[in-house]
């Protein structure tokens, strides 16, 4: 009997899999279950997720390593929470490196280190619960399926554009979505043309999975109108999926399309409702435009863009009040550039022009009727994968640049109009010139003074490569120089500026600034009639002329708001940015705008470039970083208040309460000066709507501020329990 039980374990031990006879028993190497290089995963409460290997989780110690762990614990049985609640409007994505050890082996197989990034999924469903559309999947799409409710109008729009023009609808999609491709004004009578004429046919795969060979305009393969002069190809997805993707760049570009990783499906959550037409989250508003669609139609833009005729305005008017001093505009379709329409000018001490109208109006009327006396400036601006040209137009909005004859007026009219010996700051009365130390996102580059533009001055760097200039003042060495144009000194706004936007005290902005006129640049290599310095090269001049804030108060007078902080504080700008499209924003599109715009108007002062989930984008830095951390623009007037770890509530039926700038007595917001805007919403009129309040304080302390807050909180929650 003894014997045969030997025999019995002896089986059964060799039976198992990865475990051998004999003295020593090998355990298989340690291995996670649950894990993937890249996971979506949704948050329970602060539960994340728990951690599951190939070995009894009795004798195994779990660790948390990476750029991020530290969002994070994990206890003993591996399950792994955060510690706070996750934000989406602070991240989207988490890295993290998953460590296990048993602490019963003493070997390298009893030991598992897995790096993952998880993405944080915070909605499910669509983003609009009736009325939504999103682009077919790829493998799921048929010609005449899933059309797109606004390709109809773009046809048209294609049909009476005069030049040449291609046009995907969407032009955004995640890499698990297809696309529809148009073209118009081609010269062809026939009713296909290459594809490969017009895009890379090697960048797509069609239905079939094949390379696409043509356009069609007869009424086949998507095309909607057989000869109307649009060649059309549906269900197009782009050749590489998911390998064009890495950590550091959540985007791909294709000939004009724009790919977002499949992965950030979900990490926003739904708009709020404000209209069939119109809705709204902490970004800004988001516009289903009912009129004709005309891709680059400037007649069509100015009717969804003037005040007086602009449908979207008029609701946002009604929803919110007349409280913005900023207007921006931007489509699916890029079809739009930068630019900005002066509305009011009541800043004084900026040298503008009084506007023709009374109280400091360029006349406007407006589409609800109002006088909206706070508003100073609407502006497009084109959409894309990055924010391009904002801070510039905003500045347009808030500066001009006007100031004429400053710092001294031209005695010769030979020179009006002549960067090279004009003795203005500007000679167009919209940019600065080049030839000043004023630091500015309206400075233009220098042009070579030998042949003007387009000939321009460059810095050679070290490695042979160029990059653009700056005219800088060395007060260590008292010369003049260029310099390579950092972002600071391109972005950055100079004292003598900041003074203008009401931002810093006459005192505090003294800084002596300088005009140049008649630099030349003898000693740098000339090239196709183009200069190349070294960095730092000092440069030879006719005459500087000195100037600081004093002077520009002597001479236009000081700044001042007769509007009052209450209508217009400068270091709490109200902008309703808008983005429009010809349908409802599809998922992809509206998670680039949210989280690139969220970047743009809520990062800090040393964050130098916008950012797409913590990834640097191109264009624009942070509204912040240009004004050197002392204001902000505020794009928020959503009415959700989000449910964080400490138990704020969400729900704005009876009331809410919101504040801006909560820790600005910390040291990291110590340039705000305590300004602190405490926002209120609360009740509902006799017709049931909801009325709001806003007011702007400055506190004193922390102390002060907590007491309002706490008071009007506490309003709040009694009138929820009154409901």
């Amino acid at each position: 009997m003894r014997i045969k039980l030997k025999l019995f374990l002896i089986s059964i031990l060799i039976s198992l899999s990865g475990l051998s006879t004999g003295d020593d028993v090998t355990l298989p190497q340690l291995a996670f279950e649950n894990l993937e290089q890249t996971m979506r995963v949704s948050q329970d409460g602060l539960n994340l997720l728990k951690l599951s290997t190939n070995r009894p989780a009795d004798t195994l110690a779990y660790s948390l390593d990476g750029k991020d762990a530290a969002y994070f614990t994990v206890d003993s049985q591996g399950q792994v929470v955060f510690k706070k609640a996750h934000n989406y409007k602070e991240r989207s994505s988490y890295k993290i490196t998953f460590k296990a050890q048993d602490t019963a082996e003493i070997s390298a197989s009893g030991e598992v280190s897995y790096p993952s990034t998880l993405f944080l999924v915070v909605r499910d469903g669509d983003l609009y619960q009736n009325d939504h559309w999103e682009p077919s999947r790829v493998g799921a799409c048929e010609y005449y399926e899933n059309i797109s409710p606004a390709l109809d109008e773009i046809t048209l729009g294609l049909t009476q554009n005069n030049d040449q023009k291609s046009i995907f609808e969407p032009t955004q999609i995640f890499d698990d979505e297809t696309t529809t491709l148009m073209v118009s004004k081609v010269e062809s009578n026939e009713s296909t043309i290459p594809f490969n004429s017009m895009k890379s046919s090697n960048k797509f795969r069609t239905i079939d999975g094949g390379e696409p060979d043509f356009l069609y305009d007869d009424g086949s393969h998507g095309d909607l109108v057989a000869g109307d002069g649009v060649w059309t190809l549906s269900c197009l997805r782009p050749a590489l999926i998911n390998s064009t993707f890495s950590e550091l760049n959540p985007f791909n570009q294709i000939n004009g399309l724009e790919i977002l990783s499949s992965n950030y499906r979900g990490t926003e959550p739904a708009p709020e409702i404000i209209s069939p037409t119109l809705s709204v989250n902490d970004t800004g508003f988001f516009y289903k435009n009912n009129q004709q669609y005309l891709i680059d139609s400037d007649q069509t833009a100015w009717v969804l863009a003037n005040p007086a005729t602009s449908d979207a305005l008029k609701q946002i008017w009604d929803y919110k009040g007349s409280i913005f001093n900023l207007y921006t505009m931007s489509n699916t379709h890029g079809g739009w550039g930068a630019g900005m329409w002066r509305i009011h000018d009541f800043i004084r001490g900026t040298g503008h022009n009084a506007p023709p109208c009374d109280n400091y109006s360029h006349c406007f009327s407006f589409s609800d009727d109002q006088d909206h006396p706070e508003l100073i400036a609407g502006m497009t601006v084109g959409g894309g994968l990055r924010v391009d040209g904002l801070i510039h137009e905003v500045q347009h909005a808030l500066l001009g640049f006007t100031m004429k004859n400053f710092p001294e007026a031209n005695a010769n009219s030979i020179c009006d109009g002549n960067p090279d010996c004009s003795r203005e700051l500007s000679i167009d009365y919209a940019h600065i010139e080049a030839n000043t130390t004023l630091n500015s996102d309206l400075k233009g580059p220098p042009w070579n003074p030998e042949f003007g533009y387009p000939h321009s001055i460059r810095i050679r760097k070290s490695d042979g490569s160029t990059t653009e200039p700056n005219v800088i003042y060395d007060d260590e060495d008292e010369v003049f120089k260029v310099v390579e144009r950092t972002r600071a000194m391109q972005y950055g706004t100079s004292d003598f500026l900041l003074y203008q936007q009401g931002l810093l005290s006459a005192e505090d902005a003294l800084k002596d600034e300088y005009k140049i006129i008649g630099y030349t640049f003898p000693g740098c290599e000339l090239e196709n009639k183009s200069r190349f310095c070294p960095d730092g090269y000092e440069f030879p001049y006719e005459e500087s002329i000195k100037f600081n804030v004093t002077d520009s108060i002597a001479k236009f007078g000081g700044y001042e708001n007769p509007r009052g902080l209450n209508v217009y504080d400068p270091a709490a700008i109200k902008m309703a940015m808008i983005q429009m499209s010809g349908r409802n924003h599809t998922e992809a599109e509206y998670t680039i705008d949210s989280k690139i715009y969220r970047s743009w108007a809520n990062d800090g002062a040393d964050q130098e470039r916008t950012s797409f989930d913590g990834k640097d984008l191109e264009g624009d830095p942070p509204w912040a970083f240009s004004i050197k951390g002392l204001g902000r623009i505020i794009v928020d007037f959503s009415s959700r208040i989000d449910t964080d770890s400490d138990g704020l509530p969400n729900d704005c039926d009876a009331g809410c309460i919101t504040a801006g700038l909560i820790e600005d007595f910390d040291d990291e917001y110590e340039g705000f000066l305590g300004r602190v805007e405490l926002r209120l919403e609360y009740g509902r009129d006799e017709e049931g709507h909801q009325e709001k309040f806003y007011e702007t304080k400055i506190y004193e302390s922390a102390e002060e501020f907590y007491k309002d807050y706490d008071y009007y909180f506490k309003k709040k929650q009694q009138a929820q329990a009154n409901k």
